[in-house]
């Protein structure tokens, strides 16, 4: 595995990180606006972990995760300059699905607010288990004041209904909201028709929480690449143009690899990506491949894939890019692919486009020496190449290490105001004690309008 450039350095904090302020902070510094970069939100002594980000248009910040024994979803909204806003309800009342029938509360995929601002309501959408080996979409909506919205389904929670009749072993995997508050939601099914065979299903549901009929018939669909293997839904973006991106793993015996279709708003495959099936097939990185992640640039069409690869220890990780029409972007990294395998393991587990098209993912490292893990950020340019104008060398490790040599990461990346904005989990060792864990970075090709194109298009007249 590559090392970390020798300017990189590990970094500490209990509840928040502080640092010595130098006269001007480099791209790619820990913010120092924002509680000195690098923070921890505390549940007591559960084990907390952030899966989902929401800047919100007041300059504030949601964040949703999960909080376990036994699971349940959380949301806590934070200022700014990164304090805990107290008079937000939910921040102190996570909440579960066991009196709707759930066995088993899953994660958190994706948090919505309507971007008109006509509502302050916030929906959250995830999975839960009802029987053993069934999991099932789940919704969720809070009030303004982020109590759960009784008049959401009674109670602010939803279990969307069933898969079609003789589906079985259903497995939720990702989902995401559509513009309008509708949801997509992707994973696994069994004989869904083919008997037992696992093939990839796509759900879509209405902004109300019911199946959308429109999207082939009943609101569900089933795809695979293969049928000699096992396939199944990783994750799921939303293009500009609404189409469904669904990223795909495929197995068979000890081989993995993945293919990524994109869909319709009606469920039919997109005849213009791909192969004119839908579908680019073939992606295999280093004979084993698993997706942790999708993303679609609004501005160019471009969809980049977070990659852990290998099937053993040490585990590494990779950046895809496709181009619009569905093809390996050969104008990234000459291949439409970089690994990023670092230290003693690193993964990917969440990417996203900058508005001026560079690429940030975000994920794990376990570096040289005792330390497990640690949040590893990086940012690459348009053409493939790590940016060295972030933090030096386009890659940063950042350690909260809120007890000696305990584990810290990433799961998913946003920008926020321009910025780089991580969140995760960090532990505090001992028991199940974990926390919400955040990290926002220095930008310094920011406009006034809160982006980073590079370009003069975000200026009056342009």
């Amino acid at each position: 595995m590559r090392p970390f450039a020798a300017s990189l350095l590990g970094l500490a904090c209990v509840a928040t990180f502080s640092s010595a302020s130098p006269l001007r902070a480099a791209d790619g510094d820990l913010d120092a606006s924002f509680q000195g970069g690098a923070i921890r939100v505390l549940w007591g002594n559960d084990a907390a972990t952030a899966n989902e980000l929401l800047p919100l248009a007041d300059g504030r910040l949601l964040v949703g995760g999960t909080i376990a024994d036994p699971k349940r979803w959380a949301v806590a909204k934070i200022s700014s300059t990164g304090a805990l806003n107290l008079d937000w309800q939910v921040a102190f009342t996570p909440f579960g699905f066991g009196n709707d029938g759930a066995e088993e509360t899953g994660e958190v995929y994706d948090l919505w607010r309507d971007p008109s601002g006509a509502s302050e309501t916030t929906s959250l959408l995830g999975w839960v288990k009802v029987t053993d080996g069934i999991n099932r979409p789940a919704l969720a909506r809070l009030t303004a004041a982020g109590a759960l919205d009784a008049t959401f389904d009674g109670n602010g929670l939803k279990i969307v209904s069933p898969a079609p009749a003789g589906w079985t072993n259903l497995f939720v995997n990702d989902g995401k909201f559509l513009p309008d508050g509708g949801a997509v939601f992707v994973g696994s099914c069994k004989n869904c028709p083919t008997a037992d065979v696992t093939r990839v299903f796509v759900a879509k549901l209405l902004p109300s929480g019911a199946l959308d009929t429109g999207f082939s018939g009943d609101g569900w669909i089933s795809l695979s690449q293969s049928l000699d293997a096992s396939n199944y839904g990783s994750a799921v973006a939303i293009d500009a143009n609404g189409r469904i991106v669904v990223a795909c793993g495929s197995t068979s015996g000890m081989f993995s690899s993945y293919f990524v279709a994109r869909l319709t708003a009606t469920g039919a495959f997109d005849g213009s990506f791909g192969g004119g099936d839908g579908i680019n097939d073939g992606n295999i990185a280093g004979g084993f491949s698993r997706v942790t992640d999708v993303s679609t640039d609004p501005s160019s069409g471009r969809i980049a894939i977070g990659l852990r690869v290998n099937a053993t220890y040490p585990q590494g990780a990779a950046v895809d890019v496709l181009t619009a029409a569905g093809l390996d972007d050969d104008t990234f990294s000459g291949d439409g692919h970089i690994d990023l395998d670092l230290e003693e393991g690193s993964s990917v587990d969440s990417v996203v486009f900058q508005s001026d098209g560079k690429v940030l993912a975000v994920g794990n490292i376990d570096p040289n020496g005792v330390q497990t893990g640690g949040f590893f950020l990086a940012r690459m340019l348009k053409s493939g190449a790590l940016d060295a104008s972030f933090d030096g060398n386009g890659v940063k490790r950042v350690e909260f290490d809120a007890a000696a040599n305990v584990d810290d990461g990433a799961l998913v990346v946003r920008t926020w105001g321009g910025r780089l904005l991580a969140a995760g989990y960090a532990g505090a060792g001992g028991g199940d004690e974990q926390a919400f864990a955040l990290v926002r970075t220095e930008n310094h090709s920011i406009f006034a309008d809160g982006f980073e194109r590079g370009s003069a298009g975000g200026w009056p007249g342009f």
